[in-house]
This record gives structure tokens, C-alpha cells and sequence, in this order.
């Protein structure tokens, strides 16, 4: 038999460690600028000025309206283009593996540049050792990556 444990409510406090810097990094800053929105330049008054210069500046219209005329008709033809790359691809073809690879590699990029940053600060000689040597609260590095 397949039994599932339903959830408690003290289960989702488990979910803080990692929601916070997710408020942190993105959720604040996202406010902060909506909020920005509202302000004039080096005041926090409130105001709709921001707004009203936008929606009532033709500038601004003839700005959208290149903006749409250039990235519409791109998002057609790239979603057109990678259909066709895909149906190509789903069929039998010889380098199907090798195109496969080239499109996922660049997926990867981002966590093995991250791995190598989080290394970098906490070896022996990275700026986390570095700054607790220099405050006194260690005598030698602690070895935290590579033990």
C-alpha cells in the first residue's frame, strides 16, 4: 500500500530558510521599484506624475509602437524556426545527440558558474576565510570545500 503523510502546518515552516533569500533577492527589490514608480526623482512624495508624462507624451508612443513592430514579428518567426528545428529533430537524423547536447550545454552554464563562485568563496584562501582571519574570530582557515 502507498500511504502518503499529509502535511502539518509546522511542516511549511521548513520552507523559510530557503523563501526568504527568494524575498530577499527578488520579491523586495520588485516592490521597491513599483514603489520607485510612484515617487519623483529624490523625493519619496507620492505621485502619479510618472504615469501621466507616460501615457500623455507622444514620444513615448511612437517608442512602444517601434518596440512592438520589432519584437512581435521576431517572436513569430524565432517560434516559427524552432518548430521546424524540433520536427527536423524528432525525426531519424544522423547528430541528433550532438544537436541535443549544443541546445542543454548553455542550460548547464549557470550552475557550474555558481558552483565555481561558492568554491572560490569558501576555500581556504576566498574572501569568507579571508574576512574571519582578518576580524579575529579564526586563527587558520576552515576548510569547507574540497574535505
Amino acid at each position: 500500500m502507498n500511504q502518503q503523510a499529509k502535511p502539518k502546518k509546522s511542516d511549511y515552516l521548513m520552507l523559510l530558510p530557503s523563501l526568504l533569500p527568494v524575498l530577499l533577492i527578488f520579491v523586495y527589490p520588485l516592490i521597491r521599484g513599483i514603489m520607485m514608480t510612484f515617487q519623483e526623482n529624490g523625493t519619496s512624495n507620492f505621485t502619479m506624475g510618472n504615469y501621466i508624462e507616460f501615457f500623455t507624451n507622444p514620444d513615448y508612443y511612437q517608442t512602444i509602437f517601434r518596440t512592438l513592430a520589432l519584437i512581435i514579428p521576431a517572436a513569430f518567426l524565432e517560434l516559427f524556426i524552432a518548430f521546424a528545428i524540433t520536427y527536423y529533430i524528432r525525426g531519424k537524423m544522423r547528430g541528433k545527440g550532438i544537436i541535443a547536447g549544443l541546445i542543454i550545454f548553455p542550460l548547464t552554464l549557470g550552475s557550474l558558474i555558481i558552483d565555481m563562485a561558492i568554491i572560490s568563496f569558501f576555500k581556504p584562501t576566498g574572501w569568507f576565510n579571508t574576512i574571519l582571519l582578518q576580524i579575529g574570530l579564526i586563527d587558520e582557515p576552515i576548510r569547507l570545500v574540497y574535505n
